[in-house]
């Protein structure tokens, strides 16, 4: 690539687009930190074996099948399609729910236990009786709360939920990390 190499140009995608999944395969190991700044997927060295490089594009196609997954809901007799990977949590206020997002808010009626049976194999937990959280925006779980990747939205935890929650964020991070 004249001018620019592989890590620059990923610099520039992910400035673009943040569900682009980038596989490195190169044959110097100096370069793996700078990739890691573009949130790389993986960072293969060569010379690579088949059956690796089969593997890690099998675990990019899988994670970005998690990323197309969606979440339709009907509201005054229009429906709306999400993607999964943008709804930020759910938050109940009396009959209503509002549904926050990367793109904004919509309120809907609905139930969050039927929610959550929805979308809790896509990494949704139920701190409290009120909330629906997506754990990918999950930055810091404590004793009381729930602090969102935002570092400003606090989401109560119930008092019997504390550990499950705790629990259900590793065991998300370690999927994540290790997908």
């Amino acid at each position: 690539m004249p001018g620019t190499n592989g890590v620059e140009t990923a610099s520039i995608i992910r400035g673009l687009d943040d569900k682009v999944l980038f596989v490195y395969i190169s044959n110097f190991d100096e370069f793996v930190l700078q990739a890691s700044d573009t949130y790389m997927f993986r960072y293969l060295l060569k010379p690579l074996a088949w059956e690796k490089f089969q593997s890690v594009f099998i675990d990019a196609y899988k994670m970005l099948d998690r990323k197309r997954a969606t979440f339709t809901y009907t509201k005054e007799y229009t429906d709306t399609r999400l993607y999964v990977h943008d709804i930020i949590y759910f938050e109940r206020l009396g009959r209503k729910i509002t549904i926050h997002t990367k793109q904004g808010e919509d309120c809907i009626w609905h139930q969050i236990s039927k929610l959550h049976e929805e979308l809790a194999p896509h990494g949704f937990v139920v701190p409290h009786k009120s909330f629906l959280v997506n754990c990918a925006y999950i930055h810091q779980v404590s004793r009381r709360h729930i602090l969102l990747t935002d570092h400003a939205t606090q989401i109560p935890i119930g008092n019997t939920r504390v550990d499950e929650i705790k629990k259900l964020f590793l065991e998300y991070e370690f999927e994540r990390v290790n997908a």
